[in-house]
């Protein structure tokens, strides 16, 4: 399994599809609702994969946009998430003390790539 980008704005993490311009989520090909943060919290893990995204980078970068929020409502949010993604969850792992990882390959040698052919970071 491995992050790639699938045209201008798809990025595909296992069965998990981000339409980035459309603010669309899908899991296995079923349309999953998710609210903007939520959207905002995965499209940035989906981003960043493989390494773990600190509560503070996550407020920082994603929530810290909308006034009022704090550390504790990102794992609040990051619970939504996983409860709507089903068992695409799991891809999504708490570092207890750190933050959060979204484990994007599972030892595969392949590598994330962009809509050009080149790797992405």
């Amino acid at each position: 399994m491995d992050t790639r980008w699938t045209g201008a704005a798809i990025l595909v993490i296992g069965p998990i599809e981000l339409d980035c311009d459309r603010y669309t989520v899908q899991v296995e090909g079923r349309p999953v609702e998710l609210t903007r943060m939520e959207f905002d919290l995965l499209e940035y893990l989906a981003r960043h994969s493989n390494r773990v995204v600190s509560h503070a980078e996550l407020l920082a970068e994603v929530a810290g946009r909308i006034a009022g929020e704090s550390g504790s409502l990102i794992r609040v949010h990051v619970a939504h998430l996983r409860r709507k993604l089903g068992f695409a969850s799991t891809l999504i792992q708490t570092v207890r003390g750190r933050g959060f990882l979204l484990r994007a390959s599972s030892g595969s040698a392949s590598e994330a790539t962009s809509a050009h052919g080149q790797p992405s970071s």
